[in-house]
Formats: structure tokens, sequence, C-alpha cells
């Protein structure tokens, strides 16, 4: 099911790509993969459907997840509450991308939370 998921989104199937991965979710097998799953709906969300509402609802279930995935999610999580101009909310979030150990992105974490500071 995992597989179909990710074959479903590499195709550009996006829509089914979350209904099946809606579905997996409520499966024993699903909540062994919940983060992955969150992070690929986030994904799609995010990048595709433009839907900052909903991407925020699947990054929140990643907070406090380790690594490269954790990473994503807390500054993705930024990024979307700046786009819906909440950025009073926003520059926790980039505060604590920038206290991960491996942000890769920081630079970018950076500028972005100097200019919600100006």
């Amino acid at each position: 099911d995992w597989l179909r998921v990710r074959s479903l989104h590499r195709t550009g199937r996006f829509d089914e790509a979350l209904t099946e991965s809606e579905a997996l979710l409520a499966t024993p097998a699903g909540r062994t993969l919940a983060s992955e799953l969150h992070a690929l709906r986030g994904r799609i969300f995010q990048e595709q459907k433009r839907d900052c509402e909903r991407t925020l609802r699947e990054f929140v279930a990643l907070v406090g997840e380790p690594g490269p995935r954790g990473d994503d999610a807390v500054l993705r999580r930024a990024e979307c509450l700046e786009t819906l101009g909440l950025t009073s909310h926003a520059a926790r979030p980039y505060e604590q991308y920038l206290a991960r150990p491996d942000a890769r992105r920081d630079r970018q974490a950076r500028s972005r939370l100097s200019k919600l500071r100006e």
C-alpha cells in the first residue's frame, strides 16, 4: 500500500495519493508509516495543492520528529504560517528549525526570520 501511494505521487496522481494515504493511515500498517505518510501528504498539499491550512495539519503530526524529515516539517510549517499571514506565529518554528542540530537550510531560515523581525 505504501509503495502504491508513493507510485501515485511520483506519477503526478496527487488526489489519488492523498485518498490512498488517508485510507492507509487508518490501518495498523499506516500508523507504523505515519511520519512518512504525513510528510508526503504535507508536501502534496503545499507544493501541488497550494493549501497551507491542510499542509499545517500534516506537519503538526511531525512535531518532534528527529532527522531530516522533522527538519523539513518544521521549516515547511514556518513557511506556511508566513504564507497565511500569521507572521507572529511563524517566527517560533523558524527558531525551532535553527535550533535543530543539522538544519541544512539555515541560511534561508535566518533570512526569513530576520525579515519577520523587521
